[in-house]
């Protein structure tokens, strides 16, 4: 019997083909009688040299997979290895962990995150934010918001930017606020700027100086004012700083332009001044320019004297005569006028004040002059000495 064949075979109990292989000399005619080829006959065992049991501790590793180990057992493995061995993947690069990752270029669908935090610009054609959306630009001379492509056919009205909400609030809210720390800027840097065909159309300059083609009205500091400017008047408006330029007050208070105007109830009183220097007010029948012009002038800039009459600009003007009359809503009919060379027409009658002979003013300070002489019944002429009857 063969050494290598673990079992015990009774010869009595054999077969032909038995007992050939029991008369086999050693293990190499057995394996022939076997039909094994060069095959190995090893006892079971777990030392080197012997076939390993199921428990053998020689399965634990050397290039072994067991499924109780983890991934770690194998060799560093990258990304395109992994995705080497993965059919059905989508997109290409490096595998994403939660954890601060980079995407580049992502395509993401619908998502919920509590924060974006972008260092670069935010682009696409529609977005819907909940909450404070805020924006750190720490890169200098870069704008944040920028719209560009608005456009609109048709009937279509959509606006380029709509902001609603409600106040239900105790608070002083503001709507729309923007402070800049305006530490140096060029002059006329403006704060807003509303450009149709790129022409400024409203504009408020960074000094509080709003321009505005048309009527302008706004709420400033300074410039223009609607509602109380030192605690009475309800619209003002002016570039000065102390003092606006036009003042419309609410009733019970004064219309100023600056202090050069002002009109108040309580007194009835319209006043035109410059501080303590005389005035001269206008009323422009004609105007080319500020220097040609043709109007009515009332002259308080001489002392002494108030003048009323024609006058013109210092680069000509039309001369006009003086006339005094009434209107009846149509047209004028004149009393007394004047031409431009001083004669004088009256369309009437002329009368003059009377005075009792002993009530005669001084005759020495009222040459020229012409009176009534009551108790002479005469008309009476000073020639700077004494009263002569006229007629």
């Amino acid at each position: 019997m063969v050494g290598s064949i673990p079992f015990a075979i009774k010869r009595n109990q054999t077969t032909a083909f038995t007992r050939g292989l029991l008369d086999d000399v050693d293990a190499a005619a057995a394996k022939t009688t076997l039909d094994l080829g060069n095959a190995a006959s090893l006892d079971v065992g777990t030392t080197a040299g012997t076939v390993a049991a199921g428990d053998d501790s020689r399965f634990g590793g050397s290039g072994d997979a067991l499924v109780a180990n983890p991934l770690s057992q194998f060799a560093a493995t990258t990304s395109a290895q992994l995705a080497g061995v993965i059919s059905d993947e989508t997109g290409t690069g490096a595998l994403v962990f939660s954890n601060t990752p980079t995407l580049v270029s992502p395509a993401i669908g619908a998502a919920t995150g509590t924060s974006l935090v972008l260092s670069g610009n935010l682009t696409g054609a529609a977005a819907t934010f909940s909450g404070l959306v805020q924006v750190n630009q720490a890169t200098a001379n870069t704008g944040i918001i920028a719209s560009t492509g608005y456009s609109l056919t048709g009937s279509n009205a959509t606006s380029l930017a709509n902001f609603s909400g409600t106040w239900n609030t105790s608070g002083t809210p503001t709507l729309l606020h923007a402070n800049v720390t305006n530490t140096a800027s060029g002059t006329g840097s403006k704060l807003i700027d509303l450009q149709a065909n790129s022409v400024s159309q409203f504009a408020v300059q960074n000094d509080i100086a709003i321009l505005g083609v048309g009527p302008v009205w706004g709420v400033v500091t300074r410039g223009v004012i609607l509602g109380t400017w030192y605690g009475s008047a309800a619209i003002a408006m002016g570039p000065g700083s102390g003092n606006a330029m036009v003042i419309f007050g609410p009733g019970g208070t004064n219309l100023a332009l600056g202090n050069d105007v002002s009109i108040s109830p309580n007194t009835n009183l319209f006043e035109q001044r410059s501080g303590t220097n005389g005035q001269r007010f206008g009323v422009l029948q004609s105007h080319s320019s500020p220097t040609n012009k043709t109007g009515l002038l009332i002259d308080a800039q001489t002392a002494g004297a108030i003048r009323l009459g024609p006058g013109v600009g210092t680069a000509g003007g039309t001369p006009l005569t003086l006339a005094l009359g009434s209107h009846n809503g149509t047209t004028w009919t004149d009393w007394l006028s004047f031409t431009t060379a001083g004669a004088a027409t009256l369309s009437g009658l002329l009368k003059f004040t009377g005075y009792t002979t002993a009530l005669l003013p001084v005759a020495t300070a009222n040459e020229g002059a012409i009176t009534y002489d009551t108790t002479l019944d005469k008309h009476v002429g000073s020639n700077g000495t004494t009263w002569n009857v006229l007629w």
